[in-house]
């Protein structure tokens, strides 16, 4: 193979690939190692991790924090009631300390903002808040259009 050419991933690769995303989509809460993710798709670590980047254009850490991160804003914004403590072990953080960091990192926003300007009853209201209170911050971003879309949508999440 040519150097810095990429080579095609044949549809078996892709099928394997594809069940690894969806193990990691339901197992978020869980500890998720690159051991047990190339055993779910049959592959080496080394040979899962290469072909997980070239398929998702992820690697798997990235692509794990993304799963969550959108699934704890979804939680947030959707489930008022479920503590963020709750929510923070349901997105495979063990503390709250941390799970505080990496969405304030990821998001730029502390968890207790986005609850209280996302909630659930704005929810048609979700692109509107983004494009008016958050145009200049590092969160508009983050939100990229595939989550400002399914905020626009009349799609209503049901999160469980």
């Amino acid at each position: 193979m040519e150097m810095g050419k990429v080579s095609e991933i044949s549809t078996e690769n892709e099928i394997r690939i594809n069940r690894a995303i969806d193990y990691i989509v339901g197992h978020l809460e869980e500890p998720l190692s690159l051991e047990i993710l190339a055993e779910v798709s049959c592959f080496s670590k080394f040979h899962f991790h290469r072909l997980f980047k070239q398929v998702t254009g992820e690697s798997v850490n990235q692509f794990i924090k993304r799963q969550r991160m959108q699934r704890a804003f979804l939680l947030l914004t959707c489930r008022q009631s479920i503590p963020i403590t709750e929510i923070a072990q349901q997105c495979g953080y063990s503390s709250i300390s941390n799970f505080s960091k990496a969405f304030s990192a990821y998001f730029h926003l502390p968890p207790t903002q986005v609850r209280e300007d996302f909630h659930f009853h704005a929810f048609k209201r979700y692109a509107s808040i983004v494009q008016e209170k958050y145009a200049s911050h590092p969160f508009r971003q983050v939100i990229n259009e595939r989550m400002m879309n399914f905020f626009q949508s009349d799609y209503r999440p049901v999160i469980g």
